[in-house]
């Protein structure tokens, strides 16, 4: 221990598990306290007997290639976020709605003229943030609303998105439901008071979600659950409205960075009947009848496991990279996080590679995660033994040389 009179915090880990190393703590701090570091509020200096590091604003970004290319991704984009200049965030107008509801509001929130302009900046491909204002207003006795605010950051990329990353005063909020929104990465940092201590107060000991029963949350806050509710949903809502907008324009703006479903309830189309002596149209022909979608990959279920083989539109280049991770289903929140090394272990007993795999080879065996090659087009790769009385959950993702991408 070096300090002597410098404010912080010392741990002394005398016994860890012999599966974790220095490189696994490395990785931790970068992926779970990446905003703090990157905002210069917190300096981690890490001793072990392979060597030092020190983890500061200047010197994470070294540390990165530690993580999966996804997460790296992320960590690039923290550290523009971090620093962005004041002329790249939109700052959205104040609301007369007392409730925080974007239903009710987003027409105050996001007028024609701001929406052109968030417009632009994903017309050029560009990264851009938005300040999103809010009231808070505590139930105690002679408590007044607070204005506050908080902020969202978008940028644009080529596979097919991600869910969004929320973080309060810091600390990466990882079981926060929200919709993925596609080809975009996003960011909702709350930093601000009073709305990052109502967040605060709507966590649990582990700061994992925000839910309206917490003890310390519960009945505290006038339109409590909507204001939680109108954080999470922020970028869903935003983006959904420059979709919308975009439909009286031009409707393929979007295409190549949003994806978000129509909502074509409201279109009725007019049917036409045939002209004597026309052919009667077959069932390619029938716009009503869907096509099978296009997949590189299948990922089929077992009795007791899953394979993985060529789809209907499978690859013409190989070699090819992919990760497969695995969860059994949990009640609330995402299977594959919430794997436990209780639940089974790749290529551990009673696991087994089952059919024999083909055109395949494997690496990187981790826990819950194995990395595959795809060398040929005939491939297959399975994995037999998993609990049959529990669901189990499988994500596949092609690996590539600046993304990933769910298959």
């Amino acid at each position: 221990l070096n300090r002597n009179l410098e404010k912080g915090l010392s741990l002394v880990v005398p016994w860890v598990d012999e599966r974790m190393n220095s490189d696994d703590i490395r990785r931790g701090i970068v992926r779970n306290f990446f905003w703090p570091i990157l905002q210069g509020e917190l300096v981690v200096e890490l001793e072990a007997p392979e060597g030092s590091w020190t983890f500061n604003a200047e010197t994470v970004m070294l540390h990165r290639d530690l993580l999966p290319i996804n997460e790296a991704a992320v960590i690039d984009f923290a550290a523009w976020a971090a620093f962005v200049k004041a002329e790249q965030v939109v700052k959205l107008p104040p609301t007369t709605e007392k409730c925080p509801n974007w239903g009710k509001c987003a027409a105050e929130l996001l007028p024609e003229d701001i929406l052109a302009e968030l417009k632009k900046h994903i017309e050029t491909g560009q990264r851009f943030a938005v300040e999103v204002p809010i009231q808070v207003r505590p139930k105690a006795k002679d408590a007044t609303e607070q204005a506050s605010c908080f902020r969202v950051f978008f940028m644009p990329c080529r596979d097919h998105g991600h869910r969004t990353i929320f973080l309060r005063d810091g600390i990466v909020i990882t079981d926060i439901r929200s919709p993925v929104i596609g080809n975009s990465r996003s960011l909702v940092v709350v930093d601000r008071r009073p709305i990052a201590g109502l967040l605060g107060d709507a966590e649990g000991v582990n700061h994992t979600q925000w839910q309206k029963d917490s003890p310390k949350f519960h009945n505290r806050y006038v339109y409590g659950a909507d204001t939680i509710r109108f954080v999470t949903r922020s970028v869903y809502e935003i983006v959904q409205r420059l979709h919308a907008a975009d439909r009286k324009g031009d409707p393929t703006l979007l295409i190549d960075h949003f994806f978000l479903p129509a909502d074509d309830s409201s279109v009725v189309e007019k049917k036409t009947k045939p002209k004597p002596g026309a052919p009667t149209p077959g069932p390619d022909d029938n716009p009503d009848i869907p096509k099978p979608k296009l997949r590189r990959f299948d990922i089929r279920k077992s009795a007791d496991g899953f394979q993985i083989i060529a789809g209907n539109a499978p690859p013409s280049i190989f070699p090819i990279r992919m990760r497969i991770e695995v969860g059994y289903a949990v009640r609330r929140g995402n299977a594959i996080k919430r794997w436990s090394p209780d639940d089974f272990q790749f290529l551990r007993s009673p696991l087994r590679l089952e059919p024999k795999p083909i055109g395949v080879s494997w690496k990187d065996n981790s826990d819950n995660t194995i990395e595959l090659e795809i060398k040929q087009p005939d491939f297959a790769f399975g994995v037999s033994g998993f609990d049959r009385n529990r669901d189990l959950v499988v994500r596949a993702i092609e690996l590539k040389h600046t993304n990933e991408t769910d298959v």
